[in-house]
């Protein structure tokens, strides 16, 4: 199972490439800067739980999601049979 933070990550990215958000658009919808959505997607930084909820809420999932391993192991298999 990969870390937590792995999973978000991976479960993050693939909600912004699934909606066509770029970062700078994340970062708005967020309140935030783009230097802390770079760290936050590069996984240079836990985030806590009540932003994983922001998160969440911003791209139109529930938290469960972001944090479910099952999720982004899926899309990891999805994306290397379309490679």
């Amino acid at each position: 199972m990969p870390p937590l933070n792995e999973t978000f990550v991976a479960n993050v990215r693939y909600r912004l490439d699934s909606l066509k958000i770029d970062q700078r658009q994340f970062a708005k919808r967020l309140e935030t800067s783009d230097a802390y959505v770079s760290q936050l997607l590069n996984g240079k930084i836990m985030p806590t739980l009540k932003t994983v909820e922001k998160v969440a809420k911003s791209l139109g999932c529930n938290a469960l999601f972001l944090l479910t391993p099952v999720a982004s192991e899926t899309i990891s298999k999805i994306s290397s049979k379309t490679t």
